[in-house]
């Protein structure tokens, strides 16, 4: 039997549709599951206990920035489109897959929600809130090329069982990224400039995020494509 992997869906600029990009979707097939998309809205956060229990796997993906009531911070002025629908979905899974040790994937916004919902904050946006030092590319999404950056890995991490070397290129698209690690997350990755690339849960090694979007990358890069074997493998 193929495992079932819900797929946290994006929310539309008009907010009457979601939808979620086909890579993910290939990435999940690809590696032996079958995708299932997760809507938002406000109402099904009660519905998602019973949603946790009957899938396999988890895997919140990326997309809007987070509100920053969820880690006690008004909004400041460079913070991009917020969808509390989708705050309110995600953090409510995060919660479930901790309680049900369900495997559990975060994608560049699913890192970012990962940590909020288990007590850490964010930087709101990297680039207007950290001053006095020169800062890689991490947002392409602005306009600019696709960027790539290196990510120093730890030893004896799952990550760097796949990379089998300390250092790793990734492709990066985002302006928030993690200030405060949640406690029980152990940061396993870093970006040259210092910002958290990738953790797992201390005590549930199943449930982990990386900030980077190996879905993009998976039918060329060999890296990205063991991601997605070694989430779905978690549940063989």
């Amino acid at each position: 039997m193929k495992p079932l992997i819900g797929l946290t869906c994006s929310i539309g600029l008009e907010e009457n549709y979601q939808y979620k990009e086909t890579n993910y979707c290939e990435a999940v097939r690809g590696a032996g599951g079958i995708p299932i998309l997760i809507p938002s809205f406000s109402e099904f956060a009660k519905d998602i206990p019973q949603l946790v229990r009957n899938l396999d796997g988890i895997i919140v993906s990326g997309g809007n920035d987070i509100y920053p009531m969820h880690y006690g911070e008004g909004p400041i002025q460079a913070l991009g489109s917020v969808h509390r629908e989708r705050d309110e979905v995600e953090l409510e899974i995060v919660k479930e897959c901790i309680k049900n040790k369900k495997p559990f994937f975060g994608i560049c916004r699913g890192l970012q929600v990962l940590n909020v919902a288990l007590g850490g904050d964010l930087y709101q946006d990297i680039y207007s809130q950290i001053k006095g030092k020169e800062l890689e590319q991490h947002n392409h999404s602005k306009g600019t090329p696709p960027s790539n950056h290196s990510i120093e890995i730890k030893n004896d991490t799952f990550l760097y069982d796949i990379y089998k070397q300390k250092i790793g290129w990734v492709n990066s698209s985002h302006h928030q990224a993690i200030k405060k690690v949640a406690p029980s997350l152990e940061p396993i990755a870093w970006s040259k400039d210092g910002f958290v690339e990738a953790v797992v849960h201390k005590e549930i090694p199943s449930i982990f995020a990386v900030q980077w979007h190996p879905e993009k990358m998976y039918h060329k890069d060999h890296f990205s494509q063991q991601i997605f074997d070694y989430f779905i493998d978690l549940m063989r």
